[in-house]
């Protein structure tokens, strides 16, 4: 990989090249070899970025420039989409001790060793709330080094004691500053799939409290049922393939019609950070 010399995506050419904030950034790539998309490949071309934002992409030379920007010459380097990890643990862990010792011993490292493997922007699949937000902070100020942060705020609806208290922990949730809400166990005893009915009175509460305020929450459904039954309550966005049961005809019927979207595997552990 190293020998390829790939620039891989916006983000990792931005953080292995500056400090700033992306927002700010204007820069010009030329002589690349661009990778548009299946079949549609620009073997010299360039692309600029005004203020963070991708505004051309062109056979040859660039056909403007914004002030002051950045001149990167791509010459034998091919240029291409950052990978998108959808649900990934960063911190490890959610007590004061984890939070630290991942800000002291991992954070530079690791943020460092997602970009190196060319993922650009990465969904929190659940964190300490306040550590993620502290990360994202760090990344989109240059304290350090990393892909762009979705941070997801932990709203454990089912163990929570009514819809009123669901209700509160989404807009808490909103207010200070998460991008979704994600990981919401339905329900919290996986299997077998016994809610009780205040569980599923909680996830309905939230589900229509993240509606109204527009954050994706996102539910972990690992049986079959448990997917069904989640979609049914309108549900839009599930965070992995059920592993519990194969899922019927009729339940994949359910789900594609209803448009939900379930994020399944199609590459896993790069970078691997001590889990499985």
């Amino acid at each position: 990989m190293s020998q390829l010399k790939i620039a891989l995506g916006l983000c990792f050419l931005c953080a292995s090249c500056f400090i700033n904030s992306v927002s700010a950034q204007n820069l010009v790539i030329e002589n690349a070899r661009i990778i548009v998309g299946p079949g549609n490949i620009i073997e010299n071309g360039s692309m600029v970025v005004t203020d963070g934002i991708i505004a051309e992409v062109s056979t040859g030379q660039a056909q403007s420039s914004p002030p002051d920007a950045t001149l990167i010459d791509g010459t034998g380097m091919t240029l291409v989409s950052g990978y998108i990890d959808n649900h990934r643990h960063l911190i490890g862990g959610r007590s004061p001790e984890a939070v630290a010792r991942f800000f002291a011993e991992d954070a530079e490292t690791q943020m460092l060793d997602l970009l190196d493997a060319g993922v650009t922007t990465v969904q929190s699949g659940g964190d300490d709330n306040q550590g993620i937000q502290e990360l994202k902070r760090m990344i989109d100020n240059g304290e350090i080094k990393g892909p762009r942060i979705i941070t997801s705020y932990s709203v454990p609806s089912a163990r929570m004691s009514s819809e009123t208290e669901v209700r509160m922990a989404v807009r808490a949730a909103v207010e200070a500053g998460a991008d979704s809400i994600a990981e919401v166990h339905y329900p919290d005893v996986v299997w077998p799939f016994a809610p009780s009915t205040q569980e599923t009175k909680n996830l309905i509460a939230g589900l229509d409290e993240a509606q109204k305020l527009g954050i994706p929450f996102q539910i972990h459904a690992v049986s079959d049922v448990s997917l069904a039954a989640t979609v049914a309550m309108g549900a839009q966005k599930l965070i992995h393939s059920v592993n519990i049961n194969w899922v019927t005809d009729e339940q994949a019927e359910q789900v594609a019609a209803s448009g939900a979207q379930v994020a399944s595997i199609t590459g896993f552990g790069s970078p691997n950070f001590g889990g499985f």
